[in-house]
C-alpha cells in the first residue's frame, strides 16, 4: 500500500494495530472477583438440550455447543460479569455497555455483533436463564425495576434498549465529533494505530447508515497520515497526491 512503500514510510512504521496477539479466550479470562454470585440453575426440558435439536435451531451460528466457554457460561454466568462495563442508572454509557456484551457473546457464542439483533438472545433455549441473569448483573441496581417483569432475556434487553439507546442521528453526531476529536489529537496518536482507528470509525459510520464514499475515505486517511520527519505537511500531501493521481479510482486502502 502507498504509505507503506519505501518511498514514504520508514522501516519502523506499520499499518497494523499494535495490540497483542492474544486470543479472545486469553482476553476474556473469567474473573474470580465475582464468584460469590450464586450459580444460576437452568431447568429446561431435556429435548431442548439435545445438541441435534439445538443445532437445527441455530443454523445461523458456526458454533460448537460443547465449547468450554459456552459450558462455563451456562454453569456460572457471573464469571464473565467483570468483562462488561456496568450500565449506569442514567443509561449514558449504553453504547459502551452493549459493546461489552457483544465482546463477551462473541467469545461465548461465536456471533459477531450479537446485540444488533435481539432475536439472538433466544437462539439457544438452554442459555435463556443464564442470559437473563447476566443482563441483570451488568446493569445498575437502580435499573432492576425496569426489567423485573421481563423473564425473557430478549425482552429485558429490548426494554433497556428502548429507554437508553440513542437516536440514529445523535449516534451519527457522536461519530462526527469522535472524528474531529481524533484529528485534534493527531499529534499524540501513535502511527501504528492511526489506520486501525480510522477504519474502525469508518465501519461505525457504515453501521449507522452514513457510509463514507471511497473518495471521502481516501481524503480523510490522507489527512491523518503521519508526516515523516524532514517533510512539511504540504510537501507530504503533494508527494502522496502525485502518486494517487495516477490511479483511476482512489480508495482509503490505496492511500494506506
Amino acid at each position: 500500500m502507498l504509505l507503506q512503500s519505501g518511498r514514504f514510510f520508514s522501516s519502523n512504521d506499520s499499518d497494523s494495530d499494535s495490540s497483542d496477539s492474544n486470543s479472545i479466550e486469553e482476553q476474556l479470562v473469567p474473573s474470580s472477583s465475582v464468584d460469590n454470585h450464586p450459580i444460576v440453575p437452568v431447568l429446561i426440558p431435556r429435548e431442548q438440550t439435545d445438541p441435534k435439536v439445538v443445532q437445527e435451531q441455530s443454523t445461523s451460528f458456526d458454533f460448537d455447543l460443547s465449547s468450554p466457554a459456552f459450558s462455563s457460561f451456562l454453569k456460572n454466568p457471573s464469571k464473565f460479569v467483570s468483562n462488561v462495563p456496568k450500565l449506569k442508572s442514567d443509561g449514558s454509557n449504553f453504547t459502551h455497555w452493549s459493546k461489552g456484551l457483544d465482546t463477551v457473546f462473541m467469545y461465548i457464542f461465536n456471533k459477531v455483533l450479537f446485540t444488533d439483533d435481539p432475536n439472538n438472545f433466544e437462539i439457544f433455549p438452554q442459555a435463556k436463564g443464564a442470559l437473563r441473569f447476566f443482563i441483570q448483573q451488568t446493569i445498575s441496581p437502580d435499573l432492576s425495576e425496569m426489567i423485573q417483569n421481563e423473564v425473557s432475556p430478549k425482552r429485558a434487553f429490548i426494554e433497556i434498549q428502548n429507554n437508553f439507546k440513542k437516536s440514529t442521528r445523535l449516534t451519527q453526531l457522536d461519530l462526527v465529533i469522535e472524528l474531529f476529536d481524533m484529528f485534534n489529537s493527531i499529534k499524540s496518536l501513535k502511527p501504528n494505530n492511526v489506520f486501525s482507528r480510522l477504519f474502525t470509525l469508518f465501519d461505525k459510520f457504515r453501521r449507522v447508515g452514513i457510509p463514507l464514499s471511497t473518495e471521502w475515505g481516501s481524503l480523510i486517511v490522507q489527512v491523518f497520515a503521519p508526516i515523516p520527519s524532514g517533510m512539511t505537511r504540504y510537501s507530504w500531501f503533494h508527494s502522496i497526491s502525485v502518486e494517487l493521481d495516477r490511479l483511476d479510482k482512489i480508495g482509503p486502502r490505496d492511500v494506506q
